[in-house]
């Protein structure tokens, strides 16, 4: 299972205002759902089987954008490909659609709310905190 953390008391960054970490708190739920939305959107697979795994889940106080796909993980970060012996015959590309889309959401909300200063990236905020 794949699952991308919506986790609004980690925005600890001196450029967010206090108004834009209060909206952020407020609206936790809201932009799990736009995430959610956007991983549909972005979803590589269109036989619809992962695309309907996709859900918001409540982590306590957060939110979080689940793909139950068991084969989400793959397709998110690619594999190996391996013949019938186990030998290693290729490497399947990674196609990630929820780090997008949680990097798009988050990150057009925090650029609006600090007046263009692009810092999502630079903190480390995406990079630690997924589960796969």
């Amino acid at each position: 299972m794949l699952k991308a953390n919506v986790d609004c008391s980690l925005l600890e960054f001196d450029q967010v205002t206090a108004e834009l970490k209060a909206y952020l708190e407020d609206n936790c739920e809201s932009l799990a759902h736009q995430i959610k939305d956007e991983a549909i959107r972005l979803c590589p697979i269109d036989d619809g089987k992962m695309v309907k795994t996709i859900k918001v889940a409540k982590n306590g106080d957060d939110y979080r954008v689940v793909v139950r796909d068991p084969k989400s993980h793959l397709v998110e970060f690619g594999h190996v490909v391996e013949d019938k012996n186990g030998n290693i015959v290729g490497h399947a590309q990674p196609k990630p659609f929820l780090r997008p889309a949680r990097e798009k959401v988050i990150g057009e909300l925090l650029r609006a709310g600090t007046k263009g200063i692009d810092f999502v990236n630079s903190s480390g905020f995406f990079g630690n905190h997924w589960e796969g």
